[in-house]
């Protein structure tokens, strides 16, 4: 982890877009050792909205651009696709996000020196980073590399579909500082309740699990086990249980008085506010909203799961909570405005005034549903059922 004082550049989030592959120096030898000396030791996926897929040693995991800093330009890089689809970019980042939680090998990592100039297939279902990366576009046309389950982040540099982004990266204003090692130090504590999810179940259900759509699927195949499984969810993890995470991580959320005490200017209260207006609008609430309407669509057609049955409640929760919480939110920032509002139009001057900050409720597109479905086996899909 760079202290304050090395830390001289990061990404730029304004000449980021989806889809875009980061490549970086996480100053860490053992990974560096791990990729083979190359230039850069880790890769990941540009998500938007200021975050990043990536797995890490634990695992996939979806982070922010602002949790890594550099101590020279030259230590990070962003390479884009010469001919890219906006539309199929977006549908990777969904497939992408959807393996959250999928286990880090590091013994597959490994084996990128013996295996990247052959076709030889993926020896395990875990991942590293560069595989995450290459068979992410490969399953979507794009061959990037020449062998997507054996490659490491440089092999990116020499792809002829890719460009690097001249202004990727930028010099670090001394604002930002605080935000990089916030975020650098969460890194150093990363949430696994999903990967101590999956390993549990795998457990349970003695076969490999590595996403909520095995584990789904697992349940299925084994419906004389719900009752157990249910037992197993509740007791043995913290899955779902998205109130409790956010009094864990905002323990001054949710009191008024505490949330103005919390933050000791008007100027970073509100950067809160609209960072989290931006994450809630653009990422949280349209994840967990495909989340549930795909949950209740697999509900329909395995009536009798009772384990998947109970993941739905699950789902339906946290959607829930998320909507209370940036309820929440348009109340602070309209509170704010009333308790300083010389402060207030101070901020609005110098950073724009968020005109979204009143909820609505967001727009889901459903069309990925049916290729979900197909996943699961369904024969044929009845709006009507």
């Amino acid at each position: 982890m760079l202290q304050e004082g090395e830390i001289k550049f990061a990404f730029n989030e304004e000449a980021l877009q989806v889809g875009d592959i980061l490549l970086m120096n996480t100053y860490h030898e053992q990974q560096r050792r791990l990729m083979g000396n190359c230039i850069y030791d880790h890769a990941a996926i540009y998500a938007g909205d200021a975050f990043l897929l990536e797995a890490d040693g634990c695992g996939v995991v979806q982070s922010h651009i602002y949790s890594y800093g550099f101590r020279e330009a030259n230590h990070a890089c962003v390479l884009r696709l010469k001919d890219s689809n906006p539309q199929v970019l977006n549908d990777m980042i969904i497939g992408c996000r959807e393996q959250l939680g999928k286990g880090f090998s590091t013994g597959e990592a490994r084996r990128t020196l013996l295996y990247r100039d052959t076709n030889q297939e993926a020896q395990s279902n875990e991942t590293f980073c560069s595989r995450y990366v290459a068979t992410a576009y490969h399953s979507h046309g794009y061959s990037l590399v020449k062998n997507a389950n054996y490659c490491a982040p440089d092999d990116f540099l020499h792809s002829d579909m890719l460009n690097a982004i001249a202004d990727g990266i930028q010099s670090v204003a001394a604002e930002l500082l605080p935000t990089i090692l916030k975020n650098q130090a969460d890194r150093e504590n990363p949430n696994t309740v999903l990967q101590d999810a999956f390993e549990l179940f795998s457990k349970f259900y003695g076969t490999p699990i590595q996403s909520m759509e095995e584990l789904l699927l697992a349940s299925i195949h084994h419906p004389e086990q719900d009752a157990e499984a249910i037992s197993l969810l509740e007791n043995n993890t913290k899955l779902f249980r998205a109130a409790d995470e956010t009094v864990e991580s905002w323990p001054w959320f949710n009191d008024d008085e505490a949330f103005f005490d919390h933050f000791t200017t008007v100027e970073n209260r509100l950067f809160f506010l609209t960072n989290q207006f931006l994450h809630y609008d653009n990422t949280y609430l349209p994840l967990f909203a495909r989340n549930c309407i795909t949950l209740s669509v697999l509900k329909m057609y395995f009536k009798n799961a009772k384990f998947l049955a109970r993941v739905y409640q699950g789902f339906d929760a946290v959607y829930h909570e998320a909507e209370r919480v940036r309820k929440r939110l348009c109340y602070l920032y309209i509170e704010t405005s009333k308790r300083d509002a010389e402060a207030f139009d101070e901020f609005s001057r110098n950073y724009g005034f968020y005109h979204n900050h009143e909820f609505h409720q967001p727009v889901t597109d459903i069309g990925y549903i049916i290729q979900a479905a197909m996943q699961f086996g369904f024969p044929s899909i009845d709006i009507n059922t």
